[in-house]
């Protein structure tokens, strides 16, 4: 063995004439085995033989031990000590390079540096010199010595710290080295095989074919279920059951829908909502379909929603629930009751499996969106086959079936959902759904585990110890017998815990791993006796190999640490729209030329161990994982780099006492708040990828190659800062109850400094630090509605003072969506109840004494406001709830304005029935013109506006410009009035002309209602753009006022240009144009006030966001009430004819219209709020759960 001069790819540590001192050596030291190994074994050998060599055997035996050592794992700077017994201890400094030559790191030990005197290295290599102190006080050393035509190798290693079955396969390995060195030692150091006869039994052969074996695809799994145990519990959630019947007959309905609207597997279907029995029943409805599944949790930010529906190409959007953040974006909406989980409109009835389309194995089935280190979300493409081999391992292999009851803690974005429902829906066993606001509350959700006897378990290891560390005392989880984690190491103390915490013996934890491009999970190890520190993630699952390759693509030995590469042919499908992307992580297997035999290059490091167990060792890259989620810091940054006033920025994972959490370092170009940056990402990316902290810096530290110097960015703990700077007095507690809160906050987020007016999220809590801090403000007697405000960004002070029934010092935040939701039903219910209360009154006027006429007429022009106040709030319910849905779904929304239109219909015939037969039972001659007049009435025109209203929408859809098209159409109804009024004057006319001459002149007619109806439908339809966020609520609130002055004033400015004075004002027996538009800007007015009150609405004492609230539920019945209303009086007209006093005969038409209502009103706020009584609080927490 040749001995060749120094390379650059492998440098010898310069000594230093002076002796450095031995604090200046990064001394080499192996990772040891946790104490894997036993425990009373202080010292321990092994020994092998080596072939003699060359003659300058001695550099080559360190240089292949150090090799060795360089590839188990992966360091590139090396520091061993050497003893000679010719020579003094020296000091072996290596570089690796991935083109490092073996011969370079021989000539590297042959340019050994004398070490200190006083060194204490953690490796040493003794040639020739068993004898020296540091063989037994170093934890590894090797000593190597000429014996006769061989070299004698012993290794002599601390048993506390390594397994004696590793220390062995090093020295195996040492020799296999040795034999490739002796005979080449110019190859680079990468291409050296490791493989011994343990490597050969243990490690798969990636040039074996994998067989491919055909499962049950999902649907049919659960279509057999449900054929052979129809009855049973499939889901449950809040004490109601839905059986295996009712779950194949609602998919089976949407599959066929969908099918019946032409989706094919190439069609990508959208399914959002929140956890129910409907959300669950769509995902498993679109995969019978044949149709491509993408899930998309409702609380995304939207522009992350729209981003995959726009990468996706999505053409439908299956929707549980009444509204979604991506109604009007395009997409042909399918809307799903959440509690049938049938298609709202559709007859139900099952659909047999047959009438179903077959599905492909290898067809794509869903797609699931990973960070991308570009800035923009990847798509994955799973197949049905890949699915169906992880769920029928899983059910076999842990024997899963009837009597079991899974939980779904997963949320729809994430690809672990599948696995949440489909394991137990394939099995026979029941998913069971927790209330959505109950998964981050460990009261909660341990609670609802125990009172549901759930028995398999899927979650990420941070959010159960979140909810270890915050569980109520004593509660145990007897039911729970297979638990599986996922997504982040799993450590021994997290599973001791855990058993301590629930008393769970008895149950199976076992540690999952695998990638989404690979299908769910691919290895697994079930833990019986947990090893000290983070666990193995076990063996590969069947039809699949674990290929560890290091950097050079060459198989890795036992203990080499290389990139964990997943050869299976159950994988995805690859990256959407990426071919290139998919081609740089799914590559040819090398040893294999069989067309399609791909390997799935992870990113992640690990190696096998002597037991045949995989072992996780980090990244390759940056990538990271929060709270089980992959995150690329890379996709972080490019968003920072978005932000206005940002001029660079790196994101680094740092580790904390709950785990990994992200800090971003920022450069501004002028100083600004971090708050900036924060809320930018907040409305763009997830919550998981927002960093918990923020560090401003004057530059990025930058390495010699012009990158950024990652490990120069520490944590924010360890960076100067003014953490014990004294608060100043706006931010200094007032009374205890603050201080207590700023106490729990500081000890969560390990602050020294915060202040009553900081906000947990800017301080850098997350959803698992606000559980604990959420936990202990509970404790200390802070009502759960308040203590959540930390989930919204309050405050200290304003979580105390609402708590206390004070007003917060600023706006909580409510989602632009559910206030519009409030101000759209707070105004019907206001219109509606002067409507109701105006035609009583003139009802009533008629009746009353002559001395109480001047009153009436005084009063009365006050509720003229109703007439097209009442039309505004009609259009502006069309252009915010029906114009946007017509868009994406027309059919859908013509057919709800039929069923409208119909009831109006019912009350217009109601109404006319009753004035007909008063009119007979009164002796009066019943003529053509009695008839068709008694039919006339504002109901006439407002069946007349639904029956029209999408060829309105009709006509606006097909415009570039909604509000100029409107704005015309409303000038156009405008004279075609004045056009009719002039035809046909005041004139008298009979017959059925004489119902048609009423609703074209009379006071209130179908021109002005459409008129007024067509603006308020523009203001609908900008309200609908302001939920989306696409108008700030100062705007709406100004534009209102604006607008309503400038219409009260033209419209008086009308008045008196008619009529030279202001005295028709008092007339209410006539409605011209003036007074439409005048009593239009006085509504206009009104909304504006009412929506600077809805900014203020948390700020409102506790009784007057319960009547917002009422009013809310008010309008919500609006349309309802003003068909019914009118016949109260008609009623006690009747009873009066019949005999009955004028006083009982009013009460009981009152009593049933009031009891009717009440009692839906009161079903209503109970759904949406709880009881009246209790209020304040779910006021405050659900403030416009009513939806439009």
């Amino acid at each position: 063995m040749q001995s060749p001069n120094q390379g650059r790819g492998a440098q010898a540590r310069d000594a230093h004439p002076s002796h450095p001192s031995t604090s200046e050596i990064a001394w080499f030291e192996l990772p040891a085995d946790l104490g894997r190994c036993d425990d009373q074994a202080a010292r321990i050998e092994a020994e092998t033989r080596l072939n003699a060599g060359p003659q300058g055997w001695k550099h080559g035996v360190v240089a292949c031990f150090a090799t060795l050592l360089h590839r188990h794992t992966n360091q590139s700077s090396l520091a061993l000590a050497v003893v000679d017994a010719q020579e003094p201890l020296r000091v072996v400094g290596i570089e690796f390079e991935d083109g490092t030559l073996l011969s370079q790191v021989i000539g590297a030990c042959q340019a050994a540096a004398p070490a200190p005197a006083a060194a204490t290295p953690s490796t040493v290599c003794l040639l020739d010199a068993e004898a020296n102190p540091l063989a037994g006080s170093a934890p590894l050393a090797l000593a190597c010595s000429a014996d006769g035509d061989a070299l004698r190798v012993r290794l002599s290693f601390d048993g506390r710290l390594f397994r004696a079955e590793r220390m062995s396969e090093l020295l195996a390995q040492l020799g296999v080295l040795w034999d490739q060195a002796c005979r080449d030692a110019n190859r680079p150091v990468l291409t050296y095989s490791l493989m011994t006869d343990l490597g050969r039994r243990l490690l798969p052969d990636p040039s074996q074919p994998i067989e491919v074996p055909r499962y049950p695809l999902m649907p049919e799994a659960f279509a057999a279920m449900a054929a052979s145990r129809p009855d049973d519990v499939a889901i449950r959630k809040a004490g109601r059951t839905w059986s295996y019947r009712e779950v194949d007959r609602s998919s089976s309905a949407l599959a066929a829908t969908l099918c019946g609207l032409g989706v094919t597997p190439s069609d990508v279907v959208v399914v959002t909502g929140p956890r129910s029995f409907g959300t669950v029943s769509s995902v498993l409805g679109t995969f019978r379909s044949g149709a491509t599944l993408l899930t998309i949790d409702p609380k995304l930010p939207l522009d992350r929603q729209r981003v995959m529906v726009q990468q996706a190409s999505a053409r439908f959007m299956v929707r549980i629930g009444p509204s979604s953040a991506l109604d009007g974006d395009g997409l042909q909406v399918i809307e799903i009751d959440p509690d049938s989980g049938l298609v709202k409109g559709a007859a139900p009835g099952a659909v047999s499996q047959s009438a179903l389309p077959d599905l492909v194995p290898s067809a794509p089935a869903y797609i699931f969106f990973t960070s991308g280190s570009t800035g923009v979300p990847k798509g994955v493409v799973g197949c049905h086959q890949g699915l169906a081999h992880f769920l029928d391992w899983q059910r076999k292999t842990f024997e899963i079936g009837p009597g079991d009851r899974a939980a779904q803690i997963t949320t729809l974005s994430f690809d672990m959902v599948l696995r949440d429902m489909f394991l137990a829906l394939t099995s026979g066993a029941t998913l069971s759904i927790p209330e959505e606001a109950d998964v981050l509350d460990p009261g909660a959700i341990l609670s609802w585990m125990a009172s549901e006897r759930i028995s398999v378990l899927h979650v990420v290891p941070s959010l159960l110890r979140a909810w270890i560390n915050n569980a109520p005392e004593g509660l145990k989880l007897p039911a729970l017998r297979r638990v599986f984690l996922a997504g982040e190491p799993l450590t021994d103390s997290l599973i001791k815990s855990f058993r301590a915490s629930f008393g769970e013996k008895d149950a199976l934890v076992t540690n999952f791993y695998g990638p989404t491009e690979t299908t769910l999970i691919k290895c697994f190890h079930p833990v019986l006796q947990p090893e000290p520190g983070v666990q193995p993630v076990g063996r590969p699952q069947p039809q699949t190999q674990i290929v560890i390759l290091n950097r050079a693509k060459q198989v890795c030995g036992v203990h080499e640490l290389g990139e964990i590469a997943i050869r299976t042919p159950f994988r995805t499908l690859g990256y959407l729209n990426a071919p290139e992307t998919t081609a740089k992580v799914f590559v040819p297997n090398p040893f294999s030329d069989q067309a399609g035999d791909l390997l799935y290059m992870t990113g992640d490091s690990g190696c096998y161990r002597a037991d045949g167990l995989i072992v996780m060792r980090g990244r390759m890259d940056n990538q990271v994982k929060i709270r089980g989620v992959r995150v690329e810091p890379g996709e972080i940054e490019a968003a920072i780099g978005h932000c206005p006033g940002v001029k660079e920025a790196a994101v680094v994972a740092h580790e904390g006492e709950q785990g990994k959490y992200l800090v971003a370092y920022v450069v501004f170009s002028a100083s600004q708040p971090t708050s900036s940056v924060r809320d930018f990402l907040r409305a763009r990316l997830p919550e998981n990828m927002v960093p918990s902290a923020f560090v401003v810096l004057d530059a990025l530290p930058l390495l010699p190659n012009g990158k950024v110097n990652r490990k120069a960015l520490t944590p924010p703990a360890a960076s100067p800062e003014p953490a014990t700077a004294p608060l100043d007095a706006a931010d200094a507690p007032r009374n205890a109850r603050e201080a207590e809160l700023i106490a729990i906050w500081q000890s969560v987020l390990g602050h020294g400094r915060v202040g009553v007016n900081d906000s947990f999220v800017e301080l850098g809590g997350d959803s698992l630090t606000a559980i604990t801090a959420l936990v202990r403000m509970q404790r200390l007697g802070i009502p759960d509605g308040y203590a959540r405000g930390i989930f919204q960004g309050w405050s200290i002070r304003q979580i105390v003072q609402m708590a206390e029934g004070k007003a917060p010092v600023e706006d909580m935040g409510m989602p632009p969506k559910v206030r519009t939701n409030l101000f759209v039903n707070v105004m019907r219910g206001v219109l509606v109840a002067i409507l109701v209360a105006g035609h009583w009154f003139e009802g009533l006027l008629n009746r009353l004494p002559d001395a109480w006429h001047g009153v009436g007429s005084t009063l009365m022009p006050l509720f003229n406001a109703a007439t097209p106040g009442f039309a505004l709030m009609f259009g502006l319910s069309l252009g915010y709830i029906f114009l946007p849905r017509y868009a994406s779904e027309p059919q859908a929304a013509t057919k709800t304005l039929r069923q409208a239109m119909w009831l109006v219909i019912g009350g217009v015939f109601v109404r006319a029935a009753f004035d007909i037969g008063m009119l007979v039972s009164n002796g009066v001659a019943l003529d053509s013109t009695l008839f068709f007049t008694s039919f006339y009435s504002a109901l006439l025109y407002y069946a007349i506006a639904l029956a029209t209203a999408p060829w309105w929408f009709r006509l606006i859809t097909r415009s570039s410009n909604v509000y100029r098209t409107v704005f015309l159409m409303a000038v156009a109804a405008h004279f075609i009035y004045q056009g009719f009024q002039w035809l046909f004057l005041e004139q008298q006319r009979t017959g059925f002309v004489e119902l048609m001459r009423l609703m074209v002149v009379a006071k209130f007619n179908y021109f002005n209602m459409s008129a007024g109806a067509l603006c308020g439908l523009a203001g609908g339809y900008y309200l609908h753009e302001w939920s989306q966020g696409k108008h700030a609520l100062s705007d709406l609130s100004q534009r209102l006022g604006l607008a309503g002055l400038a219409a009260t004033v033209f419209g008086l400015g009308l008045l008196y240009q008619s009529t030279g004075s202001f005295e028709q004002i008092q007339n209410a027996a006539i409605m011209p144009l003036w007074k439409w538009i005048f009593y239009g800007g006085t509504v206009l007015l009104m909304a504006s006030l009412l929506s600077v009150a809805l900014n203020a609405h948390e700020r409102l004492p506790a009784p007057a966001r319960v009547g917002f609230n009422l009013l809310g539920v008010l309008g919500q019945l609006s349309l309802p009430i003003f068909v019914c209303h009118n016949l109260v009086l008609r009623i006690k007209g009747l009873l009066v004819h019949w005999g009955m006093p004028g006083g009982p005969a009013l009460i009981i038409p009152l009593a049933m219209f009031f009891g009717g209502f009440g009692w839906v009103m009161a079903k209503l706020y109970a759904l949406y709020y709880g009881s009246v009584s209790g209020a304040a609080s779910k006021a405050q927490e659900q403030p416009a759960g009513a939806s439009a």
